[in-house]
């Protein structure tokens, strides 16, 4: 799939849509809750909340309430974030967020723009939305995220081999392993919404703030796109680096002959499979490669049509687990010191017309004066430490951040 900035006449209407998502989210008030989701050239803007639900992970079962606001919302667009703690209840030693990881709103105030401005879908907006009008003079540098030296390798590498002794020959088991990097510069997290890597079709930006919580990010992988009779699922797994000139066109030829790859894929694209089983036929539409600024990845498109299914069952379905099988949550909780939150669980809009949910990848987090991110790499029988590591880092320099403070 090829990017979008590749068409100038489309790379003008997917930066104008950004630059008016952008201006939205700045103009709103910073004490009131905010959503932004979409891509590559239109968005959601939730602002405020008219009703709003906060999960904090202390729940046994906090699936009935997800449940009840949901059939409250009565088929309105419902935005936000399902997280990782979640999963504490197939085992509860996962460490536990300090914010709400699962978030969910109907928005006081919705917006839907793309590059020739926003239309109001709910509530009403005072005098000073109308005037609003984006700056587009000059865009936004940016440059890659990257470690400074490589703090924490040793241990990130350990806990890899500790993952390849639980996998032990099996080529069904899989752990997706993450560790935590600290960004030290200080900048609004608005901002990522003007930078990062080109979008493509399934790439989707956004903005989340609630509870002194914020996160921003620009996530590749689109889990369900469609409703809830029919959708698709973007299943990305397997990543490769870029480089310009001749070189990568010869990691290209590489990445679609690795071995390793393709068994990652396989491993995960099975465990995906069943789990959307669940919710009734799954077709498969062959493997391709998805090519990002800094990255390639290998994607398989699935069409799911759900059978009598509600929205909870879509959203336990598609909620990602980081092992298979999910008995290796255990050795998660004893290798990742540090609480995903909301980090890769799903973030989009939910309604049972119209679903868009992505996996919460490429995001970078604050939550008071801490700001961070989370990279992580699948990890599969013919795994290294080493070359785990150097996904992680791939995966890092695909996130970029603002120069201008």
């Amino acid at each position: 799939m090829s990017d979008l900035h590749t068409i100038p006449e489309r790379a003008r209407l997917v930066t104008t849509a950004r630059a008016w998502a952008h201006a939205l989210a700045e103009h709103a008030d910073p004490h009131e809750d905010l959503v932004v989701y979409g891509g590559p050239d239109s968005y959601l803007i939730g602002v405020g909340s008219s009703a709003r639900l906060a999960l904090d992970g202390t729940r046994t079962d906090p699936w009935p309430a997800i449940t009840e606001f949901l059939e409250q919302a009565a088929g309105a667009p419902v935005l936000g974030h399902l997280g990782s703690d979640l999963l504490r209840g197939l085992e509860p030693r996962l460490a536990r967020a300090d914010y709400p990881a699962s978030w969910l709103t109907l928005p006081r105030l919705l917006f839907q723009v793309d590059a020739t401005g926003p239309t109001v879908l709910r509530g009403r907006p005072g005098q000073s939305w109308e005037t609003l009008r984006p700056r587009l003079a000059h865009p936004i540098g940016s440059v890659p995220l990257a470690d400074k030296g490589e703090q924490g390798r040793a241990a990130y590498e350990d806990a890899v081999r500790r993952v390849l002794e639980w996998i032990g020959d099996s080529a069904d088991h899989r752990c997706t392993l993450a560790r935590r990097v600290e960004v030290s510069t200080r900048f609004p997290l608005t901002r990522l919404l003007l930078t990062g890597p080109p979008p493509t079709q399934t790439s989707r930006l956004f903005y989340v703030r609630h509870d002194g919580f914020e996160m921003a990010g620009n996530s590749p992988e689109l889990l369900v796109h469609g409703n809830l009779a029919a959708f698709r699922s973007y299943k990305l797994a397997g990543t490769y680096p870029r480089h310009p000139g001749a070189t990568d066109r010869d990691l290209a030829a590489a990445f679609v002959s690795d071995g390793k790859i393709l068994a990652e894929h396989a491993s995960a694209l099975g465990a995906w499979r069943r789990s959307l089983r669940r919710l009734g036929a799954v077709v498969g539409a062959g493997t391709s490669v998805l090519e990002r600024a800094r990255l390639r990845h290998l994607m398989t498109v699935l069409t799911v049509q759900p059978e009598h299914a509600t929205l909870t069952d879509l959203l336990r379905a598609a909620l990602p687990t980081p092992c298979n099988p999910p008995a290796g949550l255990s050795l998660l909780a004893e290798l990742e010191p540090f609480p995903r939150g909301a980090y890769h669980g799903l973030v989009g809009r939910i309604q049972p017309g119209r679903l868009s949910l992505s996996q919460t990848l490429r995001t970078v987090f604050r939550t008071g004066t801490d700001t961070f991110t989370h990279v992580g790499a699948a990890i599969t029988r013919d795994s290294t430490p080493a070359g785990e590591w150097a996904d992680t880092c791939h995966k890092l320099a695909d996130i970029e951040i603002p120069l201008e403070s």
